[in-house]
């Protein structure tokens, strides 16, 4: 673990909850690519997190030729706020985070496109610090 964000989780002093406080919704990017041995726990994951209002998934396949597709879409089955879209060929990354942006700001229904400029950038940087912890 990174010595930063170990001391990050250390220090991390959050706000109480105030009585009547509501959370925002939120919406979460994933770009996958030949993730099949890893989707299925990145989502089961996060259904298992318990933030205090909605919570969409939305998973930006960029033309995977292994079985993350069938894998997203079994989960999906089951949680109904998972979103799947495919590019159906090998774009890139930023190709399938753009893609999945505009799906995000269709679902996100009337939320302004910084608000989900800042939902992908969090994705980004999670994806960043869970790269360095492993």
């Amino acid at each position: 673990m990174n010595a930063f964000v170990f001391v990050d989780l250390l220090l991390d002093k959050r706000p109480p909850i105030l009585d009547g406080q509501k959370s925002l919704g939120i919406t979460i990017l994933i770009a996958a690519f030949n993730e099949e041995a890893f989707i299925g726990s990145t989502l089961e994951g996060i259904a298992r997190q318990k933030y205090p209002s909605s919570m969409h998934v939305v998973v930006a396949d960029d033309g995977s030729t292994d079985r993350t597709v069938e894998v997203v879409k079994t989960i999906q089955e089951s949680n109904a706020n998972i979103e799947i879209i495919s590019l159906g060929k090998n774009s890139g990354k930023s190709a399938a985070l753009n893609q999945g942006l505009t799906v995000m700001t269709l679902l996100l229904g009337g939320e302004t496109a910084a608000q989900a400029v800042t939902i992908l950038m969090l994705s980004i940087l999670a994806g960043a610090i869970l790269r360095n912890i492993s």
